[in-house]
């Protein structure tokens, strides 16, 4: 019981600590809904341990990993720099372009 304690308390201590490193690079409505992906990760655990589930559970792992997609997505292309970001070459005699 000491043993399984240590292991559930060590693998807690690492998830809130990535998650508050997370924090530094990202929302924290995004981070949130990382957070609640863990939820998502019960049925599949179960799975994993023969268990079964419903149809509807299974329709929800999927929104939730499409709503993640979607979300890095979103961050992916907010990185992208724009015409804006570029840096406009002067118009002189020599470059009349």
């Amino acid at each position: 019981m000491l043993f399984g304690g240590l292991a559930a308390g060590t693998v807690m201590f690492g998830g809130f600590s990535f998650q508050q490193i997370g924090l530094l690079h990202t929302t924290a409505g995004n981070a949130g809904f990382i957070t609640g992906m863990y939820l998502v990760m019960v049925p599949i655990a179960g799975m994993l341990l023969g268990q079964s589930t419903s149809i509807q559970t299974w329709v929800g792992v999927i929104l939730a990993f499409l709503g993640c997609g979607l979300m890095l997505a979103g961050m992916l292309v907010s990185q992208w720099p724009s015409r804006r970001d570029q840096t406009p070459v002067p118009r002189n005699a020599e470059n009349p372009a």
